[in-house]
Protein backbone atom coordinates (compact mmCIF):
# COMPACT_ATOMS: atom_id res chain seq x y z
CA UNK A 1 0.00 0.00 0.00
CA UNK A 2 1.05 3.40 -1.01
CA UNK A 3 1.66 6.28 1.48
CA UNK A 4 0.99 9.58 0.90
CA UNK A 5 0.32 12.75 2.69
CA UNK A 6 -1.96 15.26 2.14
CA UNK A 7 0.20 18.47 3.28
CA UNK A 8 2.04 18.08 -0.60
CA UNK A 9 -0.73 19.11 -2.03
CA UNK A 10 -0.38 22.72 -2.46
CA UNK A 11 -3.59 24.71 -2.87
CA UNK A 12 -2.77 28.64 -2.79
CA UNK A 13 -1.63 31.82 -4.34
CA UNK A 14 1.60 32.96 -6.08
CA UNK A 15 3.00 36.79 -5.94
CA UNK A 16 5.58 37.67 -8.21
CA UNK A 17 8.74 39.64 -8.45
CA UNK A 18 10.70 41.21 -11.29
CA UNK A 19 14.56 41.95 -11.22
CA UNK A 20 15.26 39.74 -8.47
CA UNK A 21 19.58 39.25 -7.88
CA UNK A 22 19.93 36.28 -10.04
CA UNK A 23 21.62 33.95 -7.57
CA UNK A 24 25.43 31.97 -7.77
CA UNK A 25 25.42 29.17 -9.82
CA UNK A 26 24.13 26.10 -8.72
CA UNK A 27 22.13 27.46 -5.90
CA UNK A 28 19.02 27.74 -4.75
CA UNK A 29 17.24 31.40 -4.34
CA UNK A 30 17.21 32.55 -1.09
CA UNK A 31 14.16 33.71 0.73
CA UNK A 32 13.33 36.11 4.15
CA UNK A 33 10.07 36.24 5.75
CA UNK A 34 8.85 34.48 2.00
CA UNK A 35 10.30 37.23 0.02
CA UNK A 36 13.20 37.59 -2.32
CA UNK A 37 15.40 40.41 -0.63
CA UNK A 38 16.16 42.16 -3.96
CA UNK A 39 13.77 43.04 -6.97
CA UNK A 40 10.25 45.07 -7.34
CA UNK A 41 7.31 43.29 -6.21
CA UNK A 42 4.53 42.87 -8.79
CA UNK A 43 1.43 41.95 -6.52
CA UNK A 44 -0.94 38.89 -6.42
CA UNK A 45 -2.13 36.44 -9.10
CA UNK A 46 -5.47 35.74 -10.03
CA UNK A 47 -6.43 31.96 -10.64
CA UNK A 48 -4.00 29.79 -12.05
CA UNK A 49 -0.04 30.71 -11.89
CA UNK A 50 1.25 28.50 -14.79
CA UNK A 51 5.13 27.40 -14.78
CA UNK A 52 5.99 25.43 -18.03
CA UNK A 53 8.90 23.42 -18.52
CA UNK A 54 9.45 22.21 -22.19
CA UNK A 55 11.90 19.76 -23.76
CA UNK A 56 11.76 19.26 -27.50
CA UNK A 57 13.12 16.11 -28.24
CA UNK A 58 14.35 14.36 -31.42
CA UNK A 59 14.43 10.74 -31.22
CA UNK A 60 17.82 8.91 -32.94
CA UNK A 61 16.84 6.22 -35.50
CA UNK A 62 18.46 3.60 -36.93
CA UNK A 63 17.64 1.56 -39.82
CA UNK A 64 18.73 -1.72 -38.45
CA UNK A 65 16.25 -1.22 -35.76
CA UNK A 66 12.56 -0.49 -35.45
CA UNK A 67 12.80 1.41 -32.50
CA UNK A 68 14.78 4.67 -31.89
CA UNK A 69 18.14 3.80 -30.48
CA UNK A 70 18.33 7.13 -28.80
CA UNK A 71 17.27 10.85 -27.94
CA UNK A 72 18.44 14.21 -27.71
CA UNK A 73 16.79 17.32 -26.19
CA UNK A 74 16.82 19.90 -28.90
CA UNK A 75 15.35 22.73 -27.19
CA UNK A 76 14.33 23.73 -24.06
CA UNK A 77 11.85 26.35 -22.85
CA UNK A 78 10.47 27.76 -19.34
CA UNK A 79 8.07 30.25 -19.20
CA UNK A 80 6.05 31.70 -16.16
CA UNK A 81 2.13 33.21 -16.92
CA UNK A 82 -0.64 34.17 -14.60
CA UNK A 83 -3.20 36.88 -14.49
CA UNK A 84 -2.25 40.06 -12.80
CA UNK A 85 -4.84 41.67 -10.94
CA UNK A 86 -3.31 45.29 -9.76
CA UNK A 87 -3.28 47.20 -12.74
CA UNK A 88 -0.48 49.96 -12.34
CA UNK A 89 0.70 51.64 -15.64
CA UNK A 90 4.03 51.79 -13.30
CA UNK A 91 3.95 48.21 -12.98
CA UNK A 92 2.23 47.16 -16.89
CA UNK A 93 5.19 48.84 -18.52
CA UNK A 94 7.08 45.92 -16.79
CA UNK A 95 4.86 43.15 -18.64
CA UNK A 96 5.81 45.04 -22.12
CA UNK A 97 8.98 44.61 -24.17
CA UNK A 98 10.56 47.89 -25.59
CA UNK A 99 7.69 50.65 -23.49
CA UNK A 100 8.21 53.55 -21.51
CA UNK A 101 7.00 55.20 -18.89
CA UNK A 102 6.63 58.78 -17.96
CA UNK A 103 4.88 60.61 -15.17
CA UNK A 104 3.32 64.19 -16.74
CA UNK A 105 1.48 66.40 -15.40
CA UNK A 106 -0.36 64.18 -12.27
CA UNK A 107 -0.59 61.12 -15.19
CA UNK A 108 1.00 57.77 -15.62
CA UNK A 109 2.02 57.81 -18.84
CA UNK A 110 2.40 54.29 -21.23
CA UNK A 111 4.09 55.47 -24.31
CA UNK A 112 4.29 52.92 -26.88
CA UNK A 113 5.57 52.24 -30.56
CA UNK A 114 9.09 52.32 -32.64
CA UNK A 115 10.95 50.78 -30.02
CA UNK A 116 12.78 46.95 -30.89
CA UNK A 117 14.91 47.01 -28.02
CA UNK A 118 14.02 43.68 -25.61
CA UNK A 119 13.12 44.22 -22.37
CA UNK A 120 15.11 41.34 -20.09
CA UNK A 121 14.79 40.94 -16.07
CA UNK A 122 14.64 38.04 -13.98
CA UNK A 123 11.43 37.07 -12.55
CA UNK A 124 10.50 35.13 -9.58
CA UNK A 125 6.98 33.53 -8.56
CA UNK A 126 6.58 32.41 -4.79
CA UNK A 127 3.70 29.99 -3.41
CA UNK A 128 3.65 29.64 0.70
CA UNK A 129 3.06 25.80 1.31
CA UNK A 130 -0.81 24.86 2.49
CA UNK A 131 -0.29 24.82 6.26
CA UNK A 132 3.23 25.72 6.65
CA UNK A 133 3.98 29.45 5.94
CA UNK A 134 7.34 29.47 6.73
CA UNK A 135 8.08 27.31 3.68
CA UNK A 136 7.47 28.05 -0.47
CA UNK A 137 7.37 26.56 -3.92
CA UNK A 138 9.34 28.96 -5.98
CA UNK A 139 9.83 29.11 -9.67
CA UNK A 140 12.54 31.73 -10.90
CA UNK A 141 13.65 32.49 -14.35
CA UNK A 142 17.13 33.94 -14.89
CA UNK A 143 16.85 36.51 -17.63
CA UNK A 144 13.07 36.66 -19.46
CA UNK A 145 11.25 38.63 -21.62
CA UNK A 146 7.90 39.82 -21.09
CA UNK A 147 6.39 37.16 -24.58
CA UNK A 148 2.67 37.80 -23.80
CA UNK A 149 0.36 39.78 -25.20
CA UNK A 150 -1.23 42.86 -23.07
CA UNK A 151 -4.80 42.08 -22.98
CA UNK A 152 -6.46 44.91 -20.62
CA UNK A 153 -10.33 44.27 -19.87
CA UNK A 154 -12.52 46.64 -18.65
CA UNK A 155 -16.15 45.81 -17.44
CA UNK A 156 -18.94 46.89 -15.31
CA UNK A 157 -19.57 43.67 -13.70
CA UNK A 158 -15.97 42.22 -13.09
CA UNK A 159 -12.20 42.85 -11.74
CA UNK A 160 -10.29 44.12 -14.19
CA UNK A 161 -7.45 41.51 -14.86
CA UNK A 162 -4.71 40.56 -17.75
CA UNK A 163 -2.73 37.72 -18.58
CA UNK A 164 1.23 38.21 -18.49
CA UNK A 165 3.82 35.65 -19.42
CA UNK A 166 7.32 35.48 -19.63
CA UNK A 167 10.12 33.34 -21.56
CA UNK A 168 13.57 32.64 -20.04
CA UNK A 169 16.84 32.77 -21.96
CA UNK A 170 19.68 30.90 -21.68
CA UNK A 171 22.91 32.35 -19.57
CA UNK A 172 25.65 30.62 -21.48
CA UNK A 173 27.94 31.90 -18.80
CA UNK A 174 26.39 29.24 -16.38
CA UNK A 175 26.86 26.18 -15.38
CA UNK A 176 25.38 23.48 -17.63
CA UNK A 177 22.03 22.55 -16.55
CA UNK A 178 21.49 25.91 -15.14
CA UNK A 179 21.39 28.05 -17.26
CA UNK A 180 17.39 29.09 -17.83
CA UNK A 181 16.30 28.95 -13.86
CA UNK A 182 15.06 26.59 -11.28
CA UNK A 183 11.34 25.13 -9.68
CA UNK A 184 11.96 24.32 -5.81
CA UNK A 185 9.98 23.45 -3.05
CA UNK A 186 11.05 23.39 0.20
CA UNK A 187 11.17 20.14 2.41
Amino acid sequence: MSLWTAGSVHVGAAQFWLGVTVPADVTALALTSNEPATGTHMGITEGDAVVTINQSKLEIASENHLAPVDVVVTEERMTIAFKAKEALITQIVKYLTGQNYVSQSSKDVLRIGGNSTATKTSCVLVAPQRGQTNKNIVAMIYSAYPSGDLNWMFARGSQQIFDVQFTGLAITTRTVGDQVGQLWRDQ
